[in-house]
């Protein structure tokens, strides 16, 4: 029985197979293999007919076939989000490098930033701020516990009458960051952690560390910036200047 491609290139009556106009190509697509099997149905030996059990052979191996590019071309797929994997990892990359670079021009400038905790003993100049809320009444107490929880230091600070070493600027109260505990002794060195409460009930306050940076971190994929001897994130600051603290 003649082949396929015999059938097409050999028609009955001396014709030439007329061929589409189009680019050469190591796959068939669909249209391409409808215009063969319609070729094939056509000039057939009358004598020996495609058998229906080759025709449906013929069906399923092109749709096997099909399947299976269309497999290949979601793998492509799933390639190109690789690529595009690749490139955000890239550019998360490049915005690291630039924020590292602006916040090592933080080094020497004077910033506030949102932190409730503080490293004792530094000997370096530095203020706690204490956020005031609308709702806040004539006193706020300022807490610095140890890491255990140990009270260390403890001050009731009356808003009418501020004392020695507390201001108030923009809703904001700032107190040194003492040296002393309640009794007069040294408080040791180490990481105290800050709490500030307002009135009578105790509402939780925002507190802040106000001070000069005196270095940045970039270790374990973060970016930290040294504040007086505290490390903060760099995405709690609120506010930078180049003046010293009062």
């Amino acid at each position: 029985m003649p082949s396929t491609i015999d059938s097409i290139l050999n028609l009955p009556g001396g014709s030439e197979a007329i061929l589409p106009d189009r680019t050469p190509s190591s796959e068939i697509d669909q249209e391409g293999f409808l215009t063969l099997l319609v070729a094939q149905l056509q000039n057939q030996d009358p004598l020996e007919p495609l058998s229906n059990e080759e025709f449906v052979q013929q069906l399923t191996s092109f749709s096997s076939l099909d399947e299976l590019r269309g497999i290949n071309g979601n793998l492509d797929g799933l390639g190109q989000l690789g690529n595009i994997s690749e490139i955000l990892t890239a550019s998360l990359a490049m915005q690291q490098a630039s924020l590292n670079a602006s916040a090592v021009s933080l080094i020497g400038q004077e910033v506030e930033a949102v932190s409730d905790g503080v490293v004792l003993g530094t000997g370096k100049p530095s203020e706690i701020g204490i956020m005031l809320p609308d709702t806040a009444g004539d006193t706020v107490t300022l807490t610095l516990n140890s890491v255990s929880g140990e009270p260390l230091f403890q001050q009731e600070i009356d808003l009418t009458d501020l004392p020695e070493g507390v201001r108030i600027d923009k809703n904001t109260v700032y107190i040194q960051v003492p040296t002393e505990n309640n009794s007069g002794q040294a408080l040791p060195n180490g990481v105290a952690q800050i709490v500030a409460t307002s009135g009578t009930e105790g509402q939780a306050l925002t507190t802040t560390l106000l001070g000069l940076v005196d270095g940045i971190d970039f270790r374990d994929g973060a970016t930290l910036m040294t504040v007086a001897g505290t490390r903060i994130d760099l995405g709690n600051v609120l506010e930078i200047s180049t003046d010293t603290p009062q």
